[in-house]
């Protein structure tokens, strides 16, 4: 993938004002406790993928790649601190009493034992970009495409924006690196898919009503059929296409 388009389209992006949502008083007590709950997850989610981007950005920096990747990993920083601040704008207005401060929540690089530094680097990379980015992209598809509610409509737009662009700052990498390097990286895929899903599988699940989902907060057996879509439509194929195939 070309670096320079990759830079146009990454071009930082304004905060959009989100709309008021009268649909919100609809809902149940526990749905927009629900509602709320989940949203504020989100916010502690997307301010820890700003922490992965930092590293990100210095794993790029030290593997060499194009300053103007450096630059879009370090411009995605904002982005995902953007995010959070979107999504704790939404859970508080789902809110019926105040929720806590959103945290920062700690972030845990994955090690890859017996994996040599320049290969670390470069899984770093594609763990958080090719897999992550990919399958929460798929995720917010997924969820505003059942999505009817104003606000939550809204929201999922400006993160979905975002979050397929830092997608292909890993696909752009993985692109650039050695035919040696693939092969060593079509090594750990099979146990960095494995990581992936069992990390969406372990999140909190509730209890989705139909208007729920329509707030843009999906039910879990969707979310994983997504993600498991995602994995075999996009992130296989994608992989594939730069050459790292996976045995």
């Amino acid at each position: 993938m070309n670096v320079d388009n990759l830079a146009r389209r990454a071009a930082p992006r304004p905060a959009r004002a989100l709309p008021d949502d009268p649909t919100i008083a609809l809902l149940s007590a526990p749905e927009r406790r629900i509602a709320a709950a989940i949203w504020h997850g989100r916010a502690e989610s997307e301010l820890r993928a700003a922490g992965s981007f930092t590293v990100i950005a210095r794993t790029l920096e030290a593997a060499g790649a194009p300053p103007e990747l450096v630059a879009i990993a370090r411009r995605a920083i904002a982005d995902e601190r953007q995010h959070a601040a979107i999504c704790a704008h939404v859970a508080a207005t789902y809110a019926l009493d105040p929720l806590p401060p959103v945290r920062t929540l700690a972030l845990r690089v994955p090690i890859h034992p017996g994996a040599s530094p320049a290969l670390q680097r470069v899984l770093h990379v594609v763990g958080q970009s090719c897999l992550n980015e990919t399958t929460g992209s798929a995720f917010l598809e997924g969820c505003l495409a059942r999505s009817t509610a104003p606000l939550a409509s809204a929201a999922l737009r400006q993160l979905l924006a975002d979050e397929i662009d830092h997608a292909r700052i890993g696909w752009a990498f993985l692109a650039m690196v050695d035919d040696a390097m693939r092969t060593q990286v079509a090594a750990w895929i099979p146990t960095m898919i494995a990581a992936n899903l069992r990390a969406w599988r372990d999140r909190p699940h509730h209890a989705i009503t139909d208007r729920l989902v329509e707030h843009g907060c999906p039910r879990w057996e969707d979310v994983d059929a997504v993600v498991v879509a995602a994995i075999d439509d996009l992130v296989r194929p994608g992989l594939a296409h730069v050459g790292v195939v996976a045995t």
